[in-house]
This record gives structure tokens, C-alpha cells and sequence, in this order.
């Protein structure tokens, strides 16, 4: 098999056959999908199991339920591609993905390949390119900067996984924040594909749409598996300026982000926001290099954080959301 699609389940029935067909639909046919049904209790597993009986290169891994991080674990012990690639349950990817992919990781005897993202709003059906700020060949540091810490938008040679010894920390939210950064460093070549082949999904109930607003600090603890994982292998000092870049991005502005946004009463978000505010003073060490490289959109995020203006950008997500 030149790819492993490893595709963790969950409850999400109503999205699977979207997501299971633009896998099937592909123009590359030497893939093996790797469903792992993660203790679910809605009809994803007759779903699953109806798509097993026309497709030979579906395979089922049934276990309780342990979490997204447990079920690419298992996924990854199972795989035998070339290539690994990961795709959320309820999100899709073009027809044409893993094909080009796979020649462009061939052709640049590529480590990892990156494509662009687009977001599918649920609420209005419409999709919005998010282009990534990359060169066809990327550098490390590049890649830090400006990958987005996902693991969904890439394929990945399954050497890299093995002999590194990696696996996905399963107690946490964002666990693949950390992975796909140990990925990258790890990496001798990284290339980019500037289409947006991988389609995110924005739908309500969501993981980070979730309203376990305490689930929000899980990105400390994933910040930290991060830096300490860098310094053991002697990879944090070179990398230090982009690390804290996603420190400043990833933890800061984009965590209070997340927690604005959702429907929690005020004290429950101010609580968590002064966790993050505390954890972030306490680990930056000033002003970053790549501050000016921060979209428009989180600037002023960050801005209205420092000067504590929660309710303003209330009434930004509240806009957004409205246009979505």
C-alpha cells in the first residue's frame, strides 16, 4: 500500500458516509483505510460495516472508548503504507489529494507533505481557502510557523513514526498539537502543495466547539509535553523563537479564543482565561521575532486580550458566527 488513511470514529454518523466516500472516491486506489471505531453508540459502526462489504481496503478496529489520541494510536500499529495520512471523521478531502501527494512526496523523496486547508461552515454550507504561508520546499522553521499544529493536512512516511517512536499523548485534547511538531523537526525533507485539498468541518458539536470549557487548559499540558520533548532531544534551543511563536499563537490567542466563544457563563470563562494569562506570563520570554507574522485577525485578538476587552471580541466572534 503506498497509504494508510487512518480514520478515528466517534459518534458522528451523520458526517461518516461524507468523509468515507471522498476517501473511496480516490484517484489513487493503492490506499488502505484504517477505520477505528472508538466506542460509539450512535450508527456510525452500521455505517462502517455496510462500506466493509463493497470495499476490500476498509479495514475495522473496534475498541472502547479512549479518545482520538488511543484511536490513531491504534491505527498507526496497524498500518503497512508507505505513507500515512489522518483524516477526522467528519471532515473530507478532494478526490485528488492522496494521489498528488504521494507523486510530490516521491518525487522530493519528501518526509512529510503539507496541502492547504478549506473551512466548511456547517450552519451556512459555505468554504473559506486558508492559505498556509509556505514555499514548495519548506524549512523547519517555516513549517513550525505556519503548518497549523494539526496532523489532518499532511501525509507522512510511516518510517519517520516508527524509528522516532512516536505516538499520541491519549489522556488529552490537542494531542496532536505536540505530535505534529515532533513530526516536523524530526523531518529531513518537507514539501507543500498549494491546494486546498483537506476540507475541515466547523459543525456545532464539534471537539473544539465542545462546552467543557475546563478541557481548554489541556493545551498547557500539551505545551509543555511539547517543550520538554524539544530540550531532551536537543531540538528546543534551535527552535526556541518559532516554539514560542506557537506559545504566543497557539496557547495565547487562540485558546482565549476558543473560550470566548463559547456559550459558558462569564465566570467560567474568566476563570480558564486567567489560567492561560498565567501560563503564558510565566513561560514567554518577551518580545517574539515572528510577532509581526501573526495574521491581522489574531494582532488585534491579542490586543484586545492584553487590555482585557473579552466583550469586544465577544461581539466579533458574535459577528462572524452570524455571517457563517
Amino acid at each position: 500500500m503506498k497509504i494508510s488513511v487512518i480514520i478515528p470514529v466517534y459518534n458522528t454518523g451523520n458526517y461518516l458516509k461524507k468523509c468515507l466516500n471522498s476517501i473511496l472516491n480516490q484517484t489513487l486506489k493503492e490506499i488502505e483505510i484504517i477505520i477505528v471505531n472508538d466506542g460509539s453508540s450512535d450508527n456510525s459502526l452500521d455505517i462502517i460495516k455496510k462500506y466493509m462489504k463493497k470495499n476490500k481496503n476498509i479495514i475495522l478496529i473496534n475498541k472502547e472508548n479512549g479518545g482520538q489520541g488511543s484511536a490513531r494510536n491504534m491505527g498507526i500499529s496497524r498500518a503497512t503504507g508507505e505513507y500515512i495520512s489522518f483524516v477526522d471523521s467528519d471532515d473530507f478531502i478532494d478526490e485528488e489529494m492522496l494521489e498528488e501527494m504521494y507523486l510530490t512526496a516521491k518525487e522530493n523523496d519528501s518526509d512529510i507533505v503539507i496541502c492547504n486547508i478549506s473551512d466548511y461552515y456547517e450552519k451556512s454550507g459555505t468554504m473559506r481557502d486558508v492559505s498556509l504561508n509556505l514555499k514548495k520546499e519548506v524549512s523547519i522553521q517555516e513549517a513550525i510557523l505556519y503548518s497549523v499544529p494539526s496532523v489532518v493536512n499532511k501525509i507522512y512516511r510511516r518510517e519517520l513514526l516508527q524509528d522516532n517512536k512516536l505516538f499520541f499523548n491519549e489522556k488529552i485534547w490537542y494531542e496532536d498539537f505536540p505530535y505534529s511538531i515532533q513530526l516536523l523537526v524530526h523531518a529531513k525533507k518537507i514539501s507543500f502543495i498549494n491546494k486546498p485539498f483537506y476540507h475541515y468541518f466547523h459543525r456545532i458539536q464539534s471537539t473544539m466547539h465542545n462546552q467543557n470549557i475546563s478541557k481548554n487548559l489541556d493545551i498547557l499540558k500539551a505545551y509543555d509535553e511539547l517543550e520538554e520533548y524539544l530540550k531532551i532531544n536537543n531540538y528546543y534551543d534551535k527552535y526556541e523563537n518559532e516554539i514560542q511563536f506557537l506559545l504566543l499563537k497557539e496557547v495565547f490567542v487562540a485558546t482565549i479564543n476558543r473560550v470566548i466563544r463559547t456559550s459558558n457563563p462569564i465566570s467560567q470563562k474568566r476563570k480558564i482565561i486567567k489560567e492561560i494569562e498565567k501560563y503564558y506570563y510565566s513561560h514567554t520570554k518577551g518580545n517574539n521575532p515572528y510577532f509581526s507574522n501573526l495574521p491581522q485577525s489574531f494582532k488585534i485578538s491579542y490586543y484586545l486580550i492584553k487590555t482585557r476587552l473579552y466583550f469586544v471580541l465577544s461581539i466579533i466572534f458574535k459577528l462572524k458566527e452570524d455571517k457563517r
